[in-house]
C-alpha cells in the first residue's frame, strides 16, 4: 500500500483553516460570527456574517 501525504505545502493551491462558529446575543436577535485560523501561521481572521466569510473564501479560491 502506498501512502500519500494528506497535503503538500509546495502546492500553493492548498489552503487549510480551522473554522470557528459561535452565536452572539448582542441584540434581540442572536447573530452568528465566524473565524478562520491558518494552522501553519496561527493567523486568525474574523467575519461578522456568513456573507463576509463566503466572500473571503471566494477570493482565496479565485487567486492563481
Amino acid at each position: 500500500m502506498t501512502m500519500r501525504p494528506f497535503h503538500n505545502h509546495a502546492n500553493h493551491a492548498y489552503h487549510a483553516y480551522l473554522l470557528r462558529i459561535w452565536q452572539e446575543k448582542t441584540t434581540e436577535t442572536p447573530v452568528w460570527r465566524f473565524s478562520l485560523e491558518d494552522p501553519s501561521s496561527d493567523q486568525r481572521i474574523g467575519f461578522a456574517d456568513l456573507a463576509a466569510l463566503t466572500a473571503f473564501l471566494l477570493q482565496r479560491t479565485s487567486e492563481t
